[in-house]
Order: structure tokens, then sequence, then C-alpha cells
């Protein structure tokens, strides 16, 4: 990740260890998350992109995070995130392919991976379910907030009998929507000393704001992270919690 990304993450990751050091870090059950995720969009890249123009792309990426679970009294809980994300969705292309633009050769014919990285932060707020040992079942609604989208060129580049390395990055942040709702679904597997394993399927349903010219992009996520927990003690309904 280059030093424009790490900019993102920085004051994330500050707000993290600012908490960690808290005094009422260590008196709430909290979970600090990390994790690899993969992403499939409906259509990332919107309009002008030939014979993919529509179809879907999919690539990986990786999100940090952490969780705060509410106070209860039975099997169900609340449990409110906030987790930065990055993500990115992309595909091989050939512009001497049948279905490009004029266009699109004038600068030359390209070859190579075109991809849309996105970074953004994800609050999501689930409802919990402990009904079986060792297992937590959450799920409700997430709201998404766009920081960045950068589309990258890479490959190929043929201009008049010479080739040249295509290495080319785009702002598209004003493209796509900078607001986006949708749904998530996902368990976390409790192990000893406090570390756990999160698996989770989000899915959007709603991006308003929209740039002119470009299509949807619905998200579909799917999330594997370890989780941390910094609290033990004993839930108020005398199960055992999750504990270090």
């Amino acid at each position: 990740m280059g030093a424009s990304n790490g900019s993102l993450f920085r004051p994330f990751l500050l707000l993290l260890m600012t908490a960690a050091g808290s005094t009422m870090l260590a008196q709430a059950p909290w979970l600090l998350k990390a994790g690899a995720n993969y992403t499939w969009y409906s259509d990332p890249l919107g309009l002008g992109h030939g014979p993919r123009t529509g179809r879907a792309a999919s690539g990986a990426g990786y999100q940090v995070g952490a969780s705060y679970e509410l106070p209860f009294r039975s099997e169900l809980g609340l449990s409110t995130e906030v987790q930065l994300t990055e993500f990115s969705a992309g595909y091989q292309f050939d512009e001497t392919q049948i279905g490009y633009p004029p266009s699109s050769a004038v600068d030359g014919h390209d070859s190579g991976k075109r991809t849309m990285r996105c970074h953004r932060v994800d609050l999501p707020v689930s409802l919990v379910y402990r009904g079986w040992p060792g297992l937590r079942v959450e799920a409700g609604p997430y709201v998404s907030r766009l920081l960045r989208a950068t589309e990258v060129w890479r490959g190929t580049r043929w201009n008049n009998g010479e080739e040249y390395d295509l290495d080319e990055q785009v702002d598209m942040t004003a493209m796509l929507a900078p607001w986006e709702f949708g749904a998530v679904l996902g368990v976390l597997v409790e192990g000893p000393r406090g570390v756990h394993v999160h698996l989770r399927y989000m899915w959007a349903v709603h991006q308003p704001g929209r740039g002119g010219g470009s299509s949807p992009s619905y998200t579909r996520q799917a999330q594997v992270a370890l989780a941390y927990n910094f609290k033990g003690g004993r839930r108020e309904d005398g199960h055992p919690p999750i504990e270090p």
C-alpha cells in the first residue's frame, strides 16, 4: 500500500490505539478485528468498457476495525462496529478485441488489468444471538461512506508499433456513490485466550448520490478476520462470555 493509501488508515489506527489504552476499553467487551475480504461488484467501473460494460468484476482486499457489544441479560444482544476497508474489483482487458469504441485507440491499444480500488468506512449495527456455546450469530444493517476510489490500469500499451509499460491511476471518487446501505450476516467462532474467528457476508441494497454517467455498483463482500477480545468477566445472564 502506497503512502497516499496509508494516510487514509493512519487516523483510524491512531483512534484504535487510543481506545486500547483507555479506561473505557478496559471495562467493556471490545473486539479488535483484522482480516481479508473478497468483493464482487455488479458493475464497478461504469460505462466505456467495451465488451466488459455491465459485467461483474471481483477482487481481494482487507479490513481493520473495532466493535462493542452492548450488555444484555439473555441470549440476545446488540453489536456496534466501525471498520475501515480497502477492497478492489477488476478484470483482464484487451482493446484490440471487438466491442471497444474507437475513442479507446486514440492513444494506442492497451491490454492488461483494469481495477477499481476503494477505501471506505463501514458502520454495521447487528442483533446478536448466543444460543449455542462458542458461537455468536449476528445480523443487521450497515451504512458505508466512501473515502476514495481509484481506477488503476496496469499492463502494456502499443502505439505506432512501439510497446510501452502501462501504469496509470485516475481518481474516480466523484463517479461512485458516496453512501451505501445494505445488510450483514455473520458468525463469530469463539476461541481460546480471547482470539476468535469472525466470518461475515455483506451485500448492498441502495446507493444514493451516484455520479452522473456511472452505473450501479452494488457490493457483495465476504470477510474473514481474527478478532481479539479485551474483556473477560461474566455475563449478566450467568453464561460465560468470550474470555481471553
